[in-house]
């Protein structure tokens, strides 16, 4: 498997999921540049990447809450593929990446990232959901 092609895709992801005014955002940017993989799981249908965040970064209040309005077209596939970040205990977690039953990529080339329902982002949706305090919640 072509490692470089996935970590090029996890960035873009992630640059659209974490982009954005809201303060929660901000942190987990912070959060996102001090971070490194912990481990990648390919599981046919998919990839889990874990993050280990650095000690020195602030947490978000032990919110626990998830991001996934990015999907994405990869070079090869039927379908489109879609990402979810999660948050858990204040900290960046694990990014999943999912197809709608294909399987995953050998190699990964990104073709188009988007918001779920075209380039521009649903802001108001998101930053109601960001401004929920959902301590301990997985989502």
């Amino acid at each position: 498997m072509g490692i470089e092609g996935q970590i090029q895709l996890e960035q873009a992801v992630m640059d659209r999921l974490l982009a954005g005014s809201h303060p929660t955002l901000a942190r987990l940017r912070e959060q996102f540049a001090l971070s490194s993989v912990r481990g990648r799981e390919f599981t046919g249908c998919g990839f889990f990447t874990s993050f280990r965040v650095s000690g020195s970064v602030l947490l978000l209040e032990n919110r626990s809450f998830r991001i996934g309005d990015v999907e994405a077209r990869l070079r090869g596939m039927q379908s489109t593929v879609g990402f979810v970040q999660f948050i858990s205990g204040g900290h960046l977690d694990m990014l999943e990446g999912y197809t709608y039953n294909e399987p995953w990529p050998d190699e990964v080339v990104v073709e188009e990232i988007w918001y779920h329902g075209g380039q521009a982002r649903d802001v108001a949706s998101l930053n109601r959901m960001l401004d929920v305090n959902t301590p301990g919640d997985r989502g």
